[in-house]
């Protein structure tokens, strides 16, 4: 009898992703005690979110895990006197939820919700805004900068392989009005 090998190749399936800027522009004003207007201001906004494949698709071997990480960020803590603290943002990762989506959640000394980020196993995102935060630009009196904060999101498929990008959510700033 005559034997012989067969060769099966199979080539692997890896996640793809995308670098991310993220609209609408969120607004410092659009949180409690926000002043409206200015020069440089945007549509009031504290909610954002991407559909299915914004930030990857994970391909035929699924999504395995997502990690996340958050930016440098100051959160703008006002008191009962209404005096302003800025306080430093530290970010925690939960998840993943029986749905594979996993929650990053920015706190600060007082504040026990800055901003989260939920992102889906889909590569679906949404971001909640829940406090002002620090702008850090130096702008004009009067002028509302807007600063981008970036996070990086990894996706890791079903058997091993990964990819990276980057989610950039941009938030304008608040100004005094006189």
């Amino acid at each position: 009898s005559d034997s012989s090998d067969l060769t099966i190749r199979i080539n692997d399936d890896t996640p793809v992703s995308a670098d991310v800027t993220a609209s609408p522009v969120l607004d410092d004003d659009a949180q409690a005690g926000g002043n409206s207007g200015g020069a440089g201001d945007v549509a009031d906004a504290a909610t954002l979110s991407g559909a299915a494949g914004s930030l990857f698709t994970a391909g035929a071997d699924g999504t395995g895990a997502i990690a996340l990480a958050g930016p440098v960020m100051t959160a703008i803590h006002v008191d009962g006197d209404g005096v302003a603290h800025q306080e430093a943002v530290t970010w925690t990762q939960t998840g993943p939820a029986a749905d594979g989506s996993v929650t990053l959640t920015g706190s600060s000394a007082s504040i026990a919700s800055v901003g989260v980020l939920v992102v889906h196993a889909d590569g679906s995102y949404d971001y909640s805004q829940f406090a002002p935060v620090v702008s850090g630009t130096a702008g004009t009196p009067g002028a509302e900068e807007t600063d981008g904060f970036v996070f990086s999101v990894s996706v890791t498929d079903g058997d091993g392989d990964s990819d990276s990008s980057d989610l950039t959510i941009r938030i304008n700033d608040d100004t005094p009005v006189s």
